[in-house]
């Protein structure tokens, strides 16, 4: 006799739960070439929703779940390392927050941007549809969210550091409006009738309005479509001036007998179309972009919106150029934050291929932990100590040393641990 073991619910135990620090890495990059991020004049960012989502109203400083990051200048990055207590491959659903600063709603400000509101902080992020990230939480007792393009760190809407468009460019956009006039494509909906309905193209979650000083989410944004040979086929060109971006995210909204119809919706992945403005060249960070661009042909449909994968638009840089911190020499810079609880970032250089040890002791000279022991490339490179030893035991406050040792580099820094 075989006995077959069935779950509650059909979901398997998860296990016990585990305490480990989550690191959140975030870059800002392409929104800073766009002048709509400046942490200088007050903008700051958080992670929201891995412990728990705001209320519709609420103060960012003081919002419990707002996991505030901080900037690390040595990286160019802003952080977050959160303590978690989970089952192994519990999911930690998560999104970026900005919460910009007061001058930039104010009309008589320099800081003013122009159509933009405060509730336009939250990320939509193109690798998820506009939908939550979603990290599976290992049980380690450190471990590091994943990042975009391959890179270390993750991107505020997935946005590539060169997707920033520097010179005006003309975007036409290409919808095929056919299924929304079959009852069998749009049977929930009153169906659109060619010739007498207008069809709309209405951005969604999406930056480049803002950089043309339109709303996020508003009317004032929509572009008018035509069917020039009246079959079915609708398109529009529209002037972008520069910056914006290479994402374009937006719903089709088309007149109707009983009012307006918008396609899409919801909160997950395929509640609005992700498409691309593909470069006419990359040649390493350098990104050519095209005068006019014509984005592939999107059929209506009511949901599950198509999302394309974003083009290649080069490696991603450890560092930016302007940063003080060369990759053809051997260094150890000061850690960030210092004094600093519970973690800080700590970054090295290194100028060939070498095995790196990189440690901590105590005041007396005692080991407690090692933090790298591995071949590297040349480069620079982080990491973040969470101010725990070997044994993942937090240690007391005060003095540490760091030591690093490469090739025939060595170096001693002094850290500080305030609790």
């Amino acid at each position: 006799t075989t006995i077959n073991w069935a779950y509650f619910g059909n979901k398997a135990p998860s296990g016990p739960a585990v305490t480990g620090n989550v690191n959140f890495r975030l870059k800002l990059d392409a929104l800073e070439k766009a002048g709509l991020f400046n942490r200088g004049l007050g903008d700051k960012i958080a992670v929201t929703g891995a412990k728990g989502w705001p209320p519709s109203s609420f103060t960012f400083d003081t919002e419990p779940t707002m996991l505030k990051m901080t900037y690390v200048p040595t990286i160019q990055e802003w952080i977050l390392t959160e303590p978690f207590t989970l089952s192994k491959s519990s999911e930690i659903i998560y999104k970026y927050y900005i919460a910009w600063d007061t001058t930039r709603f104010d009309t008589t400000h320099v800081n003013y941007i122009p159509g933009l509101f405060m509730v336009n902080g939250w990320e939509e992020p193109g690798s998820t549809g506009g939908g939550d990230r979603i990290y599976l939480f290992p049980g380690l007792a450190d471990q590091t969210t994943t990042g975009d393009f391959g890179a270390d760190q993750q991107f505020f809407n997935s946005l590539h550091p060169n997707s920033v468009i520097g010179t005006p460019i003309d975007l036409t956009f290409n919808i095929d409006m056919t299924p929304a006039t079959n009852a069998s494509t749009n049977p929930t909906n009153t169906l659109f009738r060619p010739g007498i309905d207008t069809v709309y193209i209405q951005f969604d979650g999406c930056l480049i309005p803002i950089t043309q000083h339109q709303t996020m989410y508003g009317t004032d944004n929509r572009i008018m479509l035509t069917s020039p040979n009246a079959d079915g086929k609708y398109t529009a060109t529209v002037s972008l001036n520069a910056p914006t971006f290479y994402q374009v995210c937006y719903r089709i909204t088309y007149t109707s007998s009983t009012g307006e119809v918008m396609n899409g919706g919801g909160t997950s992945l395929g509640r609005r179309y992700y498409q691309y403005i593909l470069p006419t060249s990359v040649n390493g960070s350098t990104v050519t972009w095209p005068v006019s661009f014509s984005l592939a042909e999107m059929p209506w449909m009511q949901n599950n919106l198509t999302v394309e994968d974003p083009p290649n638009l080069g490696s991603i840089d450890a560092i930016s150029e302007n940063i003080d911190i060369l990759p053809n020499k051997y260094a150890l810079y000061q850690n960030y934050p210092n004094p600093f609880n519970p973690s800080t970032v700590i970054t090295y250089s290194i100028m060939n291929p070498e095995n790196v040890k990189l440690e901590v002791f105590n005041i007396v000279g005692e080991k407690v932990a090692t933090l790298v022991n591995q071949i590297q490339t040349a480069g620079v490179h982080s990491v973040v100590w969470n101010s725990k030893n070997e044994n993942g035991i937090s240690v007391n406050s005060g003095v540490y040393l760091l030591k690093i040792h490469a090739g025939s580099f060595s170096k001693v820094q002094k850290m500080l641990l305030l609790k």
